[in-house]
Formats: structure tokens, C-alpha cells, sequence
């Protein structure tokens, strides 16, 4: 059970940084298209928005910051 979960955790991973993702010509820092952890971590203190501001005028207009979510 537990190396079932790794491989299907290693090939979400691997699938999010893929040119095969929908989201891929999107620029962004590699920890935040991985997952949206390192984004809530940065929320804890509330300075998220210094984060992203910094992304946008590092990036452009358009900054991949987080996986999306089903709804």
C-alpha cells in the first residue's frame, strides 16, 4: 500500500511539471505548480500578497501560483 501511494504520488508530481499539463507555458516557481502548501504556508503570517506581487513583476501579468481545484 505504501509504495502504491509514493508511485502515485511521484507521478502526480512529475505529471504537474510536465510540458503535458494544461497549465505548463504558464511561468511560476516550481514549489508553487507542484502544489498549494507552499502558498498557505506563506499565508500563516499574512504576507502572501508581498509574494505574489513579487512573482508578477518577476514574471508578467499571468503567474501559475498554485494547482487548481475540483469543485
Amino acid at each position: 500500500v505504501i509504495a502504491h501511494l509514493l508511485t502515485l504520488s511521484a507521478l502526480v508530481l512529475a505529471y504537474r511539471i510536465s510540458p503535458f499539463h494544461p497549465l505548463a507555458h504558464y511561468p511560476g516557481p516550481l514549489r508553487c505548480k507542484l502544489s498549494k502548501f507552499w502558498i498557505g504556508f506563506l499565508s500563516l503570517d499574512g504576507r502572501s500578497h508581498e509574494y505574489i506581487k513579487r512573482l508578477h513583476e518577476e514574471h508578467g501579468d499571468v503567474v501559475r501560483i498554485g494547482e487548481p481545484t475540483l469543485c
